[in-house]
């Protein structure tokens, strides 16, 4: 009887890979994405990981390609699709992203744009699901930056959205 048990218990490495599905891939790729890096300067791998001797190696204080991460909220805009979100994006750029790298985070809303907008290929857009980039008539918005979103609608209102290639 226990043999018919534990027959009834394995489960084929295709039935597990579609059991987990999406799930379990984000999870995984999640979890490769922001994997530890660990910097060499000349040294072996023993001596990287493990310290030369008796000295310990420290981790860098702040990983070379680490974006800062910057939720548009936090700098004024509303994302109800009435009030003008410009001066909150164009403050966010002049302040964070003229002299380095970072994410921009677009929780959900609608972020309505009332002035003509370039932002820098040194920036990476992160669209919440729900999250829209809305530019008004005759506005345009140019996007040199990456952008991640998942398969929904990003863009919305009237006015124009170009992409700038690298």
């Amino acid at each position: 009887m226990s043999e018919e048990k534990n027959k009834k218990r394995i489960i084929s490495r295709r039935k597990l890979l579609a059991s987990i599905g999406a799930a379990g891939v984000a999870l995984a790729t999640r979890g490769l994405i922001q994997a530890n890096t660990v910097h060499a300067d000349n040294e072996s791998v023993s001596e990287t990981v493990y310290g030369a001797g008796t000295e310990k190696k420290k981790p860098p204080e702040k990983e070379p390609f680490a974006f800062d991460w910057h939720n548009i909220k936090d700098y004024g805009a509303r994302g109800n699709g009435s009030a003008d979100d410009f001066p909150a994006l164009s403050q966010l750029i002049s302040a964070r992203l003229s002299a380095q790298s970072g994410t921009v985070y677009l929780p959900r809303g609608t972020y309505r744009i009332g002035t003509n907008l370039t932002i820098p290929a040194n920036a990476h857009l992160v669209f919440d699901n729900g999250a829209l980039l809305a530019p008004d008539a005759g506005v345009t918005v140019t996007i040199a930056a990456t952008i991640s979103a998942g398969t929904y609608r990003i863009f919305a209102g009237s006015g124009s959205v170009r992409q700038r290639f690298r």
